[in-house]
Parts: C-alpha cells; structure tokens; sequence
C-alpha cells in the first residue's frame, strides 16, 4: 500500500459490493416481501407455484438482477406503519435466508396528510437513495415503487432519476385480494402462497 509520512504502509480499506433493495412502507407491509421474494426466490420461493414464474426468471434474466443482500425501509411514524414493521420483523425471524432490514421512520409523520409531512418523508427517500449508492460500492440499487403512498412512489421514483437505479419494481395485486393476503400473516410470506392465491400477485419490472 502506499507509505505513510513515517514510511509505514497506511491500512486501505477495502469495501465489497453489495445489492440494496429499497422499498416504503405504507398501510400494508407485505409488498416488502412479495418484492423481495421476486428478486430472490431461491431464498423465498413465495411464488413457486405462480403460473408465471418462468416468465418472472426471463425478466430477472433480461435485466440481470440480483439477489438484495439489503432491504432498507423508509416509512411514518404511527399505529399503522408501527403494526407493519413488528410483522416485518416476524417475517423475517421466519425466512432461514432472510436479508438484512434497515428500516428509518421520518419523525413527525403519520398519514401524509400535510404539506410537511409529504416534504419530511420526500427528504428521507432522497437522502436514503442516495445513502444506497453510497453504501453499495458498485452494487445493484433497486427500487420498489410498491407500498407507501403515492407521494411516496413519486418521490422514490424521482430519487431513481436523480441518483440513478438498477431497476424500479412495483407489484400489481388483483381487486378484490384474497382474504389470505388483505391482512396477511408473518407466516403466509414466509414460504411459497397457494396457486389460487398467487394468481392474485404479480410482481414487476417498471
């Protein structure tokens, strides 16, 4: 390494890649998983018996994506999204695979229901966007349009324009959903959905 003014080598840090999948949070938690689990189905086969998963590998193909080492997500304050991280955390205390969760709330913020709470919220996805570029060294940045509002999926997405993204991923839910996925439970996201009831889930490339 290069030498110090004393003539010793200095340390040089060395920093590996990693694929961060940076996801909101709104009223359900669940599309935190049924994204993950379309980016990484060899460690969350949530979808092995949807009709489409061969169709689901092409695009994972056609657009090289890889599997998130990270979910990181960005969410209010309050009973609703407080509800959603503690079964977030079960989930994951389920999954043997499970990636690492970062998850920040903005302070002061509930139901997006003023103009400085959507403004609070708009800050925190640009500043954790850019946090990802920062902290993947090279590695994939995904970004899932998915939960939240949609001044959230907004915001995020033009956090994408302006730092860049590997891909935006939204999921589609058929109206009405099953009863088994309008409240879900830790343990229906932890292992692969019955075939009538991923027919009701379509994970996607924006």
């Amino acid at each position: 390494g290069p030498a110090s003014a004393g003539g010793l080598p200095c340390a040089t840090t060395i920093h590996m890649a990693k694929n961060i999948l940076l996801c909101t949070l709104g009223g359900s938690w669940a599309v935190v998983p049924e994204v993950y689990a379309f980016l990484a189905p060899e460690r969350l086969p949530l979808y092995r018996q949807h009709p489409q998963r061969h169709d689901f590998e092409h695009v994972r193909e056609q657009h090289q994506m890889q599997t998130p080492d990270e979910v990181w997500v960005c969410t209010t304050q309050g009973a609703q999204t407080r509800q959603g991280i503690r079964a977030l955390w079960a989930w994951r205390e389920l999954v043997p695979q499970a990636p690492t969760i970062r998850i920040w709330e903005a302070e002061g913020t509930d139901q997006l229901a003023t103009q400085h709470e959507c403004a609070h919220v708009q800050e925190l996805l640009l500043r954790s966007c850019l946090l990802a570029h920062e902290q993947a060294h090279g590695g994939q940045v995904a970004l899932s349009l998915a939960g939240g509002r949609k001044t959230m999926s907004a915001d995020l997405q033009w956090a994408g324009h302006l730092f860049g993204c590997h891909a935006l991923i939204h999921v589609v839910g058929r109206d009405p959903l099953p009863e088994l996925l309008r409240n879900p439970a830790a343990e229906t996201l932890a292992q692969p959905l019955p075939a009538d009831v991923c027919l009701s889930v379509m994970p996607l490339i924006a």
